[in-house]
């Protein structure tokens, strides 16, 4: 069936721009890991079949991955300016969940998959679709425009 679960050379490729940011670029690797624990538990709060089921979703495979990786930074200055933490899960799961079970998209069988679905492996799941350099700049950008407005006093 194709990709399977990404390697660990791919995560830390895919941490690659979000260690080149100002903010987690700099905190120490403890903190790090734990900021990526709580986005990993809120996601898997959100969509738990994607991590039960790995193998059948793209969300743990390379492109999944990247993407997740990128969105985090957008999502990082959203908790930082609105005061949540940024190692608590619960923080990712108030942010994320509209943005992760809105998101739509046609599958190669003509219907509509989404939530979860939407990153299902194969024929039946949209997010194969977004693979390639552009789809992955347009479905990172469909999610970050799901988030909620970072507040600015």
């Amino acid at each position: 069936m194709g990709e399977t679960t990404i390697g660990s050379a791919g995560v830390v490729s895919s941490l690659k721009q979000l260690l080149d940011t100002p903010y987690f670029g700099v905190i120490s690797t403890e903190n790090r890991l734990r900021i990526l624990h709580a986005y990993r538990e809120g996601i898997e709060r959100i969509i738990p079949e994607t991590f039960h089921e790995a193998n059948e979703f793209g969300l743990q495979k390379s492109t999944g991955v990247q993407i997740m990786h990128q969105l985090l930074i957008a999502i990082l200055e959203l908790l930082r300016s609105s005061g949540r933490s940024v190692v608590e899960a619960e923080s990712y799961e108030e942010v994320l969940t509209d943005a992760l079970l809105t998101l739509e998209g046609d599958t190669a069988e003509g219907g509509v998959a989404r939530g979860a679905e939407f990153r299902r492996a194969g024929v039946q799941g949209a997010a194969g679709s977004f693979s390639s350099n552009a789809g992955r700049r347009v479905l990172l950008a469909r999610l970050k425009s799901e988030l909620p407005a970072v507040e600015v006093e």
